[in-house]
């Protein structure tokens, strides 16, 4: 008898993480105007940066530092980001997020000042976007991802999804000509996300999903990595030669 597929809700998430991203991306490169594609693939990031924290004790060096050259190295022949730019990609955000909270420049002032902490990730969100994707904000997801990894009450959680939103809102108001619509959709998208996330628990979901649903949830959420090297190579080269 051949085992059963099982899902996580880890699974599921990176999945939903991996449709955002994409609708984000195809919104970029073929239809730049229809910023509702940008708008809702924006809440890809605080999945992503959630699982950083989360994750927080395996840095992935191996794999995650190699992705991270790759990319920046085929933006570069891209010229997607010109010569006085150079090329930022979140998977660097995610490794650094991940080595601050491991060497304990995130998580220890996450315990002795969360207020402290939240406030200045938020304020510097916009200046640090300029380094690093989406700015210090979310920094603030990475920190949430680890709280609830290790327990942390709510008292703590809050605040630094709170601060997040709003650095979160104001990098892509210096960034992005959203609506004020649109910035309803990302905030209120990004606390919904959020609440979920709080909700979180380990082990397998008995969903009765049949297995042609299970089978690619799981290799997304397992691969998500390499769907990310992956779907960039192919989007960004369908884009510049078409």
């Amino acid at each position: 008898m051949q085992p059963a597929v099982t899902l996580s809700r880890e699974d599921l998430w990176k999945s939903l993480a991996i449709a955002l991203m994409t609708l984000d991306h195809v919104g970029w490169l073929f239809f730049p105007e229809a910023l509702w594609f940008r708008a809702i693939g924006r809440l890809c990031v605080p999945i992503w940066l959630f699982y950083a924290g989360y994750h927080a004790h395996s840095l992935g060096t191996r794999v995650l530092l190699p992705a991270i050259v790759a990319v920046t190295l085929f933006d570069l022949a891209m010229g997607e980001h010109g010569q006085l730019v150079p090329p930022v990609t979140i998977l660097l955000t995610i490794y650094l997020c991940k080595w601050l909270l491991a060497r304990g420049w995130l998580s220890d002032p996450m315990e002795r000042a969360p207020l402290s902490l939240a406030m200045a990730c938020m304020v510097l969100a916009p200046m640090t976007a300029l380094v690093t994707e989406y700015g210090s904000s979310v920094f603030l997801f990475a920190v949430f991802g680890y709280a609830v990894r290790h327990g942390h009450a709510a008292l703590t959680r809050w605040p630094m999804v709170l601060a997040a939103m709003v650095g979160f809102l104001a990098v892509h108001q210096v960034f992005f000509p959203f609506s004020g619509l649109q910035y309803l959709c990302i905030g209120g998208g990004v606390l919904a996300v959020c609440y979920g996330l709080m909700q979180y628990g380990t082990g397998e979901l008995q969903l009765k999903l049949p297995i042609i649903a299970r089978v690619p949830l799981r290799l997304l959420g397992r691969n998500s990595l390499r769907y990310y090297v992956l779907h960039k190579l192919v989007l960004q080269s369908a884009a510049k030669f078409a």
